[in-house]
């Protein structure tokens, strides 16, 4: 049986939102372990 956990983060980047996106995994890394995936749910430019 798998088990999953789904979090959601928010964070921004006046650069671009791929920066956006590793300012947001590297954040989360900080307190998460063993993170494979990522989906962007939404984006606002």
């Amino acid at each position: 049986m798998a088990v999953l956990k789904a979090i959601e983060i928010m964070a921004s980047s006046p650069k671009s939102w791929e920066n956006a996106t590793i300012i947001a995994v590297k954040s989360a890394g900080e307190i998460l372990k063993g993170i494979h995936s990522i989906y962007i749910h939404r984006l606002n430019m």
